[in-house]
Order: C-alpha cells, then structure tokens, then sequence
C-alpha cells in the first residue's frame, strides 16, 4: 500500500488527538509545522501557535529495494513540544517533557490503522529554548513497502 507524507501526517494527528484541550489534554494546539520557531528568531511577526503545542514535521524518507517494482519507504517524522509556561524556565521543560511523554505512549509501536510497520522512536532532544519557550522533540520512524506501479 502506498501512503503520502499527507496521510502518514493525518494519521498521526488523528493518534494524537487525545492531547486535545478540547480532548481534556493539555495540548492547546495540535497540527502541522509550518516553521513559526525560526520566522520567530527572524522576527517575522507571524502570531505564535497556542501553547502548548504539539506539532509534526516531515523531516525525510530513505528509500530500499524491496524486489521490483516495491522497495521499502522509511519516513521520518519530529513530534515538536513547545511550552511557554510563564512560571519559569523549570516548568517549561517540565511541561514540555510531559508532552514527549504523552506522545511517545501515543504513537510508539503504533501502526497508526495503516497497513505498514509501527512507528518507531528513534530520538529525542532539545530544540531550543527561545526566551520564554521550550521546545523538544521526538523522532519517529514510519516504514512501509511501497508499490511503484501504483503511481
């Protein structure tokens, strides 16, 4: 089965749904990264996303052969965690650790519903820390065996 980069990041929006505010978790923005953090460090002006966030980033895909005409697509994914906790820069990490910790019970060795491997976390680590915000995230793997004939 062949999936896009569209779908594998619907998939795991949808798996991470239950950090929802709206869902009784803590997360108050939920979606796509679109590169606030680093327009931020430019000054863009662009409004920041509601914290607490939990946004996924494409980062890339490695391609296998897999017996013609299929080869093994590996994705690679970042959840992002960004707090701007006003209390202090201890409880920004704290809230931000949270949220990798809720992701990663959320998405680790899930197959997302779809016909492929379960994700897998291959990392996690610091983004930044931007003044008042904390941001941290983790990397996950989704493969599966794709069917060039089917484009």
């Amino acid at each position: 089965m062949n999936y896009t980069i569209e779908d594998l990041e619907k998939a795991m929006l949808l798996a991470l749904d239950p950090l929802r505010t709206e869902r009784g978790g803590p997360a108050a923005t939920l979606g796509s990264y679109g590169g606030w953090f680093e327009k931020n460090r430019a000054n863009s002006g662009e409004a920041a996303p509601a914290m607490p966030a939990v946004l996924i980033e494409y980062l890339g895909a490695d391609y296998a052969t897999a017996g013609a005409p299929h080869f093994l697509r590996s994705l690679r994914f970042a959840v992002l965690c960004a707090s701007a906790d006003l209390r202090s820069g201890e409880s920004r990490r704290r809230e931000a650790y949270d949220l990798l910790e809720r992701t990663k019970k959320l998405l680790n060795h899930s197959d997302l519903g779809l016909a492929m491997a379960p994700l897998e976390i291959e990392r996690e680590s610091g983004v930044d820390t931007i003044g008042t915000l904390a941001v941290y995230r983790g990397e996950y793997l989704a493969s599966f065996i794709e069917d060039a004939e089917q484009y």
